[in-house]
């Protein structure tokens, strides 16, 4: 309201072009048709429940998301188109609760609704909305995206990466790759990353490397294991490159003075410097 009242749009029947504007439509009737089943089986709490889930949707997903759409200096399209959208949401989300939450409602009503449609005079006198058509396909694919966002931000506070520190890329299972396709720019966004790219191989963001396979290796080198060990561990990324294609050839593997069997040694693989990773069932 504080922007409407300066902008003063002109509020009317709104058409959704905008991805986050067509899931907002969606998810808004999605709500209606799971509440009117909550009040047709008298069932409040499940109205509750569903309730508090669509406005933490609402709020911290769309009007979060398109804070910068308000902020614009004209009205344009868009913005109209923005306020258009969020209008009937909030509209159609008071119309649903009346019952349960009488008096907020109304004064939300009398506020808002009224400011800008003054057809019905109070929420009460009001038709209950009914549910259009639903695209559940759009809903999970923005559930997908909201995961992956979650996922990546989790492993952003794990590595102590804060959200105002710019990074250059971000890779996602290519099997994500056309959910995701229209909501890039938001992912991009939500995560301060410059790119995003889907790989379907994730072993090429990883090094192999071999370790000394102690049980084994101890029976034989005895006193020189301490010695072996420091020799593998201070070897360049090259000489380690070279001694893994020894490795998977079924070579003897050549350091220094020493010529050992491969079955002192195992093969293993850890993540390229810079590379932080997290496997999630999206």
């Amino acid at each position: 309201m504080t922007y409407a009242k300066i902008d003063n749009p002109k509020i009317g029947e709104y058409k959704p072009t905008n991805n986050m504007d067509i899931w907002l439509s969606n998810r808004i009737n999605d709500f209606v048709s799971k509440a009117t089943l909550c009040y047709e089986n008298y069932n409040t709490v499940e109205l509750i429940n569903v309730f508090e889930v669509c406005i933490d949707d609402v709020s911290n997903w769309y009007v979060r998301l398109s804070r910068k759409r308000f902020w614009g200096e004209y009205l344009d399209e868009d913005k109209q188109n923005a306020y258009n959208i969020l209008f009937y949401a909030i509209k159609t989300l008071c119309q649903v609760m009346a019952p349960i939450i009488p008096f907020m409602t109304e004064y939300i009503w009398q506020d808002m609704v009224m400011e800008f449609d003054s057809s019905t005079e109070s929420i009460h006198l009001s038709d209950f909305p009914k549910a259009q058509r639903v695209s559940n396909k759009i809903l999970e694919e923005v559930n997908v995206v909201r995961e992956i966002v979650k996922t990546a931000m989790k492993l952003r506070n794990e590595n102590q990466l804060k959200v105002k520190q710019p990074l250059s890329e971000i890779y996602i299972d290519i099997k994500c790759k056309k959910i995701c396709f229209r909501y890039l720019d938001v992912i991009k966004e939500e995560l301060n990353i410059k790119k995003v790219l889907f790989i379907k191989d994730f072993n090429s963001l990883s090094d192999e490397y071999l370790m000394l396979n102690f049980k084994v290796a101890g029976k034989i080198l005895k006193g020189e294991l301490g010695k072996v060990k420091k020799l593998t561990e201070n070897l360049s990324s090259n000489q380690m490159e070279i001694l893994v294609s020894h490795f998977k050839k079924g070579d003897d593997i050549c350091l220094s003075e020493y010529r050992l069997p491969k079955e002192l040694f195992n093969l293993a693989t850890k993540d390229k410097e810079n590379i932080v990773r997290i496997n999630s069932n999206i």
